[in-house]
C-alpha cells in the first residue's frame, strides 16, 4: 500500500473513534499518532504522559514542548512505577510489567473522563521483535493504528518529515531501566546516574548515546559516526563518568544498535 493510502486509511480510522486518548512519550511514533489525530479529532483527543520515573527529566520536558508544538492536549500521570517490585527488580518481563502498570493507569484515567478509546504508537515494524510491552498492550485492549493500516517504522520517519514534526530527526528512545543489564535490581540512584551520564554525553556534542551501568562499569554506546568524537574526548568523559560514582569507563566499538543493548 502506498504510503499516502496508509495515512488515509488511518485518518479514516481515527475518525469513527469518538474521544480517544493516546499513550504518549514523545517520541516518533507516538508523536505522529497524537499529530494526525489532533488533526482528525480536534478536542476529542488528548496525549498522556505517563509520569513513570523510568523516563529522563530532559525527555519528559521535550515531551511536553513537542504536545505543546503541535498544539495537543496534553495530561500528565504519576504511575509510581517506582514502587513496584515486579519492575524494581528487572526481570526479563519487565518490560510487560511496565506497560501493564502504564496502560492500566492511562485505562483509569480514560475511565473517569469517559474517554472511549486508548491508543498506543506501535507501528507495523514492531511486529517483527520481541516486544513483551505488547502483551500488556493487547490485554488491555489498547489499540495500534500505525500497526492495523501497515505503518513501518520507515513511514513514520517519512510522514514525520512531510508533516514537519522534528521527531523524524530523533533517535529512538527507551527508559533509563533498559541500561541495566536484566535481573540486576533497579534503584533510583543507579537510574539517575545513568540519566546523568547521558546528559552529560549529550551536553558534549553527542546525538545518538546510551550510557549502560554494568555493576559500576559504564559502557557508552554512540552513534557510529561518533565514535571518533568519543576517543578524541575520551580524558573528559572518563573524568565526567568516574564524577557520577562509576568506577570503570569503556567505549563500545561497535556503536549503538537498536537490537544487541545490555540485556
Amino acid at each position: 500500500m502506498a504510503l499516502e493510502d496508509k495515512l488515509r486509511a488511518l485518518k479514516d480510522g481515527l475518525s469513527d473513534l469518538g474521544t480517544v486518548a493516546i499513550a504518549y512519550s514523545g517520541g516518533m511514533d507516538s508523536t505522529l499518532l497524537l499529530h494526525v489525530a489532533n488533526q482528525v479529532l480536534g478536542d476529542d483527543v488528548v496525549g498522556v504522559l505517563c509520569d513513570t520515573g523510568l523516563m529522563s527529566t530532559s525527555e519528559m520536558n521535550d515531551a511536553i514542548l513537542l504536545a505543546n508544538e503541535i498544539d495537543a492536549h496534553l495530561k500528565i500521570i504519576g504511575t509510581r512505577h517506582l514502587d513496584a517490585e515486579d519492575i524494581m527488580t528487572n526481570g526479563v518481563d519487565r518490560c510487560y510489567h511496565c506497560k501493564l502498570r502504564m496502560y492500566s493507569a492511562i485505562k483509569e484515567f480514560a475511565e473517569r473522563e469517559r474517554i472511549d478509546t486508548i491508543l498506543c504508537g506501535d507501528n507495523a515494524s514492531d511486529v517483527e521483535q520481541d516486544r513483551p510491552g505488547r502483551r500488556a498492550r493487547d490485554e488491555l485492549g489498547v489499540g495500534a493504528p500505525l500497526e492495523s493500516v501497515g505503518i513501518t517504522t520507515d513511514d513514520v520517519i517519512e510522514l514525520s518529515m512531510e508533516l514537519g514534526l522534528r521527531t523524524a530527526f530523533k533517535s529512538k528512545e527507551t527508559c533509563l531501566a533498559s541500561r541495566i543489564p536484566f535481573n540486576t535490581r533497579l534503584s533510583r540512584e543507579s537510574l539517575r546516574r545513568v540519566a546523568r551520564a547521558e546528559e552529560l554525553m549529550r551536553n558534549a556534542g553527542f546525538i545518538v548515546v546510551r550510557v549502560r551501568d554494568h555493576n559500576g562499569m559504564a559502557r557508552i554506546e554512540v552513534g557510529k559516526d561518533e565514535l571518533a568524537l568519543a576517543i578524541s574526548c575520551r580524558e573528559e568523559l572518563v573524568q565526567g563518568m568516574k564524577h557520577l560514582g562509576f568506577q570503570h569507563v569503556s567505549l563500545d566499538l561497535e556503536g549503538y544498535r537498536i537490537s544487541g543493548a545490555s540485556h
